[in-house]
């Protein structure tokens, strides 16, 4: 599973395989990426992350730290609901990349 295709891209995207989240994390809407894979990818606490799987099929997650026992795994942990909208499960592979945020300029309640 080596991602230097994906070299030329600035180290913007990578393929991980899905984990379970954790109790704790569920209906937060946030991935928690290999803490390898996220160094490289320059991922911080709170980074926009989009995760693809297949045609069309997208959502957005916040990047959170990962755990220690997950370094070099190549895994990101996600919820129920994120992989329900991407129609993936366990062990299967996604694509990830982060994406630019921008600041609102108005927010209508």
């Amino acid at each position: 599973m080596s991602s230097s295709h994906h070299d030329s891209k600035n180290n913007n995207t990578r393929t991980l395989k899905v984990a379970e989240a954790t109790s704790r994390d569920v209906g937060r809407r946030i991935g928690r990426v290999d803490p390898k894979v996220a160094s490289e990818m320059r991922l911080s606490t709170g980074d926009a992350i989009e995760i693809s799987a297949g045609k069309n099929k997208k959502t957005a997650v916040l990047h959170w730290p990962a755990y220690p026992e997950d370094y070099g795994k190549g895994l990101i942990r996600i919820d129920g609901y994120a992989r329900n909208k991407l129609e993936v499960g366990i062990n299967d592979t996604v694509d990830v990349r982060r994406v630019e945020t921008k600041e609102a300029q108005q927010i209508t309640l």
